[in-house]
């Protein structure tokens, strides 16, 4: 078995950032749902404005988003609530992609990226008013590293969102091992408790810990209808082995291992 490092994780959003924003979303992350006709996008979006909500983002928050990928959230959140927003990503060539749509869109007042990993912000102390995170830090081994410089670059009462996967078995499993190996994370995920445990040890005031672990089966629902909606793009474009692996994925996704073990929580802590 191959040990997932830091290389590999970036060396797989940096190959594959374009299949998953097809077979996935330009959001790698998950959303909440009202209803089964609804997409993906739509709940992704929802999960954006749920946060924003949580951390009250508004024209004069400046806000940090690690792990901000090709720039997604960032310019979802300054566009729609007029927020200053800092993405930062350890894939170069994702925080490219992220700097040309913000040109693109106009907003370089606004929305800025850099290149940094999560336990070693490139920032100053107390830069920030907001941080968010959207299923990063189930790629990382230091957790407690990386919520320690959340923290330091959060304001006197900052507040910090974040979404992350769970594990309520706290190892992993000849069951979930596909899950973990095919999402590159290299070490199992936290459950509701040890997160509290390890925001609180850093300083945090925990405010709100929601479980969102019965929305893991609507988003691959959602991921399926979706993937069905882009076959024939990702056929031509990626083959049919890139469509069958992630229709394979997906399915498995829906499996009572994934739905019993496999939870999805927001965070909502203040500095």
């Amino acid at each position: 078995m191959v040990k997932i490092t830091t290389q590999i994780i970036a060396e797989h959003y940096r190959s594959r950032h374009q299949e998953l924003t097809l077979t996935w979303s330009k959001y790698f992350h998950y959303g909440l749902f009202q209803g089964v006709a609804e997409k993906l996008l739509t709940g992704q979006e929802r999960t954006l404005d749920t946060m924003a909500e949580l951390a009250v983002i508004g024209s004069r928050t400046k806000l940090l988003d690690v792990g901000s990928g090709i720039g997604s959230s960032c310019l979802y959140l300054a566009r729609k609530y007029e927020c200053h927003a800092v993405g930062v990503d350890l894939v170069g060539s994702l925080t490219r992609v992220g700097i040309g749509r913000v040109k693109r869109l106009g907003l370089e007042k606004r929305v800025a990226f850099e290149i940094g990993e999560a336990g070693s912000l490139p920032f100053a102390d107390e830069s920030f008013d907001v941080v968010i995170s959207n299923e990063v830090l189930c790629h990382v081994v230091d957790r407690a590293k990386a919520i320690a410089e959340m923290w330091r670059v959060l304001k006197q009462k900052g507040r910090l969102v974040f979404t992350d996967l769970l594990d309520d078995q706290q190892r992993i499993t000849a069951e979930t091992q596909q899950f973990y190996d095919y999402l590159k994370q290299p070490v199992v995920c936290e459950s509701l408790q040890s997160y509290q445990q390890l925001l609180t040890a850093v300083g945090f005031q925990v405010r709100q810990i929601r479980d969102y672990s019965a929305e893991i089966v609507s988003n691959y629902e959602a991921a399926l209808k979706h993937l069905q909606e882009v076959r024939s793009d990702v056929l031509d474009l990626f083959g049919l082995e890139a469509y069958s692996t992630t229709k394979a994925f997906y399915e498995y996704c829906l499996s009572a291992p994934i739905r019993e073990h496999i939870g999805w929580g927001m965070f909502f802590v203040i500095k």
